[in-house]
């Protein structure tokens, strides 16, 4: 995370959100690594997933808006999956709807959302390609209430995701 990044998350959790809603994510590299050491090998390299400081982000909306439908573009090992629903567990509310490419490799398949195993009953994963698969799920919620862009990174891709959504 870049020093802006950072700067900018900080200013966010003590200034925008009030204090007393905060909750600590902190837990969530040592628990997120305890989980990766059970399922090694993962199939996709450590640069596919979120950062600690944008997991915790994640992490601490999902638990502070308590949202009822979360979408995600890009699973790959599932961090971000993992932590979202931890959060929508321990809100006992709430559903993920993620989307991924289909798998490149048969070994891979079976390791997307590797992450995530104990938590897959608020978990609906679809692999389709692009935008098809997004246009699936959006029809299958009566609305989004916190969507998470981490697939395809190019301006194309992501203006019509968030257009979508």
């Amino acid at each position: 995370m870049s020093n802006i990044e950072e700067s900018i998350a900080r200013r966010f959790f003590t200034h925008v959100l009030p204090t007393d809603a905060l909750v600590d994510p902190t837990f969530l590299a040592p628990w997120l690594k305890e989980r990766a050491l059970r399922v090694q090998p993962l199939a996709f390299p450590p640069v596919f997933a979120l950062g600690s400081a944008k997991l915790e982000a994640v992490y601490s909306i999902c638990r502070l808006s308590r949202p009822t439908t979360v979408v995600e573009t890009g699973v790959a090992n599932g961090a971000s999956s993992a932590v979202i629903l931890k959060a929508l567990a321990e809100n006992q509310r709430g559903e993920l709807w993620s989307v991924d490419r289909p798998p490149l490799t048969p070994f891979q398949k079976p390791t997307v959302g590797s992450l995530v195993p104990e938590l897959t009953n608020r978990w609906h994963l679809l692999f389709k390609d692009g935008l098809r698969g997004l246009s699936i799920v959006l029809r299958s919620v009566p609305s989004v209430d916190v969507f998470l862009h981490d697939s395809k990174h190019t301006y194309s891709r992501m203006s019509k995701e968030f257009c979508l959504v």
